[in-house]
């Protein structure tokens, strides 16, 4: 491998993609246990690699010297070797300020957390210092080398206006969780995640819901990526590019969710943006049906409403980690909380509203037989759905307009 990634797990990166696919440039994932590092960096069979969690620290003694940036950060992500002598850079700091810059928050004064004590947190400490926040303290389990720990920051630091997230937590496939509760910190103002996949980790997520500016990290990655390429080859690419990878990933990476009223269309119109932008697509009331072998209106006048929320809220879950795909969800998918969570994880969602005198009736959807129905229901959900979405559509009439309106918001 001449070029690559290590790592200890890698299944979660998107580096490969980037640099073969924007730079033409073979580009391999090696896995390595921290028992093998060692001799794969003696034999030196690399011509430049990135180095992810957690060997960002590890390989430091292995090199024989350091860039600035490394140096300062205690980190080092890419591993250049130039006849023989490896030389260690730190092109994470370009890739978080540049994310953090992007975001145009003002950090100047402000206090700071930084969750983590690995190689990326490092880097996010020199970024935040060059910022100018006024205090940034490093959080992690134990509270060593100069750390608070998780308790203490809730009893007496909750005042923070700045989060970053610079430990693995919430990586795929584990999207609940998150290494704190950013619902926790009433003045918190800005929340970043280096963790970029899922695309909105539950941190984000939750920072979002207290009404907090939230980043992940796809813009970091694409623009670490873009700076190690210069290393790679001493060309130097300008912002334009960056924007270019973020852009296309976001949107190849990230699903559409149709979310809406029964009888809106979601599943009709599903059908037709998955097919202007050729993506995969998925239903919730089908994969319900294909489990069980009865349809929802069924199974909620046989087994009631309750049981038939626990089928979606499975169906759902099993979507959570799909990527790339258009998503139609059943009337009541956006009203839960955690189904809303999940599907923001990997996805976009769309609210289709259509006023209800626009809705089919029909007797086999028990919560809105008739008229009167829909337009009780409809009252009851449109602040739900309107709170729980991304971007409200009008829907009308004609799906395929829906369709085309949705397609070319989610493309822009």
């Amino acid at each position: 491998m001449e070029y690559g990634l290590i790592g200890e797990k890698l299944s979660h990166s998107f580096s490969a993609q980037i640099h073969q696919r924007f730079f033409g440039r073979e580009y391999g994932l090696c896995e390595l246990t921290p028992a093998e590092l060692p001799r794969f960096i003696e034999l030196r069979g690399f011509k430049g690699i990135n180095v992810t969690a957690p060997y960002k620290r590890t390989v430091i003694p292995m090199l024989d010297s350091l860039s600035e940036e490394a140096r300062r950060t205690g980190a080092v992500n890419v591993i250049i070797n130039e006849n023989g002598v490896l030389r260690g850079y730190n092109t994470d700091v370009f890739g978080m300020r540049s994310a953090l810059l992007r975001s145009g928050f003002g950090f100047s004064g402000k206090k700071a957390l930084v969750l983590g004590s690995g190689g990326t947190s490092g880097t996010a400490l020199a970024v935040l210092a060059e910022l100018k926040a006024a205090r940034i303290l490093r959080v992690s389990r134990g509270g060593k080398e100069g750390c608070v720990t998780y308790d203490r920051v809730l009893s007496e630091y909750s005042d923070s206006e700045v989060i970053v997230n610079a430990t693995p937590v919430g990586t795929s496939p584990d999207l609940a969780s998150a290494a704190l509760d950013a619902r926790l910190f009433p003045k918190l103002a800005f929340a970043f995640d280096a963790v970029y996949n899922p695309l909105r980790t539950r941190f984000c997520i939750n920072a979002a819901e207290a009404g907090a500016f939230a980043e992940g990290g796809l813009y970091m990655l694409a623009a670490q990526a873009v700076k190690t390429e210069s290393l790679f080859t001493g060309e130097e690419y300008g912002a334009d590019v960056t924007e270019n990878v973020y852009k296309t990933l976001l949107r190849e990476k990230r699903s559409v969710v149709l979310t809406g009223m029964p009888g809106a269309g979601k599943s009709t119109v599903g059908k037709l943006v998955a097919r202007i932008l050729s993506r995969p697509f998925y239903d919730t009331d089908l994969i319900i049906t294909e489990k069980t072998g009865t349809p929802p209106g069924e199974i909620i006048s046989r087994c009631g409403e309750a049981r038939f929320r626990e089928l979606e809220s499975e169906a759902v879950l099993s979507l959570a980690g799909v990527r790339g795909a258009v998503i139609a969800t059943g009337g009541g998918v956006a009203l839960g909380i955690e189904n809303v969570r999940a599907l923001k994880a990997n996805g976009k969602l769309y609210f289709i509203d259509r006023p209800p005198r626009e809705l089919a009736v029909s007797a086999d959807r028990p919560l809105t037989p008739d008229a009167a129905a829909l337009e009780r229901v409809y009252g009851e959900r449109r602040e739900s759905y309107l709170k729980n979405c991304d971007e409200r559509i009008r829907g009308g009439r004609d799906a395929s307009e829906t369709a085309r309106k949705i397609a070319e918001e989610y493309t822009v």
